[in-house]
């Protein structure tokens, strides 16, 4: 016999980046995507993005959370700014 298949939709594992990024949009989750390959990903920053406030949203056990993560605080190597990795259907906002 002969069998045909025929792909409806591919379901796939991604995160988000909105704001004031270059390009902003839905990117691919491969595990281990790091905030910094992600914002590098979406292009970097915007001219006016505010680089002391980046915000992902993630949902954990039904709720919302937010983690802050400052850029320049990670480029000056301060206490508590760590290059952390996200997880599928993170949203990463930009203001």
């Amino acid at each position: 016999p002969k069998v045909t298949l025929i792909v409806k939709e591919i379901v796939s594992k991604n995160y988000y980046i909105l704001g004031n990024i270059l390009k902003p949009g839905k990117y691919p989750y491969f595990q281990g995507t790091s905030i910094l390959q992600a914002l590098a990903t979406a292009g970097g920053f915007a001219e006016f993005a505010n680089l002391e406030f980046v915000t992902v949203i993630r949902k954990h056990k039904g709720k919302e959370i937010r983690i802050p993560f400052s850029y320049s605080k990670y480029l000056n190597a301060e206490e508590g700014a760590s290059n952390f990795s996200l997880l599928t259907d993170d949203i990463v906002i930009i203001p």
